[in-house]
């Protein structure tokens, strides 16, 4: 297991904060006027809603992705055994430059 800053692990996190935003601007576009909610506040949410399905498919795109690279850096698939790959991973060289 690397230690430090990751992109992984990111899904669950990002996808809580779109739903939350979501939840907040549909409260103020439907209660937080003294006229009402419109016709194009209903839209705006719609068309927010739509935005809100792309993103969180994205975030699950991305993070399959994530956990098949590392599946396939652990079971060593890319000949050089996952170790070695890690290795020159954490220090930023390429694996054959690495000592076996």
């Amino acid at each position: 297991m690397l230690a430090g800053p990751s992109n992984g692990g990111l899904a669950d996190p990002g996808n809580g904060g779109l739903i939350c935003l979501f939840q907040v601007t549909s409260a103020l576009l439907i209660y937080g006027g003294t006229r009402g909610p419109k016709a194009h506040d209903l839209l705006t949410l719609k068309a927010i809603s739509r935005l809100l399905d792309r993103a969180q498919a994205t975030f699950l795109e991305i993070h399959q992705a994530l956990e098949a690279q590392e599946a396939a850096v652990r079971a060593g698939s890319d000949g050089l055994g996952g170790r070695r790959r890690l290795r020159a991973a954490r220090i930023g060289q390429p694996p054959d430059a690495q000592a076996p």
